[in-house]
């Protein structure tokens, strides 16, 4: 994610922000390597951490205090978020599925795709930019077709919308044991 928008979520959200080790020495892959997806998912990260604030407003003072970011990434195409002391797993499963129906790049309605062994959420037009030599992803500049925070919003609190969404985006969900 470009330097802006990490500062702009760091700004809105305080535990994004990189910390010094901790006691016992560990380094929390956030702190090492930042937020590890593109700027296209900026709407869907900002939500997403937007439920989170709300969901971590009835938490006890204790448990507000083993709360933590691990680490916030593209993989295999879709978005992982690595969360510690935060059990509302519901809410990060529904951010992940959404991911794959989100182009990473520009931020308009994407479908996961294979390109060159690569795994990435990507719309018709940025699928076209990866196959061109020299093509440098970090310079894709966002749409203003992106996907709304209001849009995502919905999709995360309107159950019949979020399913019509995954349909629509041809998103397979993995059988969940």
């Amino acid at each position: 994610m470009k330097k802006e928008s990490v500062l702009e979520l760091e700004k809105r959200f305080k535990y994004l922000i990189p910390e010094p080790p901790s006691d016992d020495g560990y380094i929390h892959d956030l702190k090492l390597f930042g937020l590890m997806c593109n700027d296209g998912w900026y709407n869907l990260v900002y939500v997403l951490f937007t439920k989170i604030d709300e969901h971590l407003e009835y938490m006890s003072d204790k448990n507000k205090q083993n709360f933590f970011v691990s680490e916030v990434k593209e993989k295999w195409g879709g978005l992982r978020v690595y969360l510690h002391g935060f059990d509302n797993d519901n809410l990060i499963r529904k951010a992940e599925n959404i991911s794959q129906g989100i182009c990473e790049d520009c931020g308009k309605k994407g479908i996961l795709s294979q390109i060159n062994y690569w795994w990435t959420t990507l719309c018709d037009e940025c699928i076209i930019l990866h196959t061109k030599k020299g093509f440098d992803r970090r310079k894709t500049e966002l749409s203003d077709e992106r996907l709304s925070n209001q849009f995502i919003d919905n999709l995360f609190d309107n159950t019949e919308k979020y399913d019509k969404f995954l349909k629509e985006q041809k998103i397979v969900l993995p059988q969940r044991v």
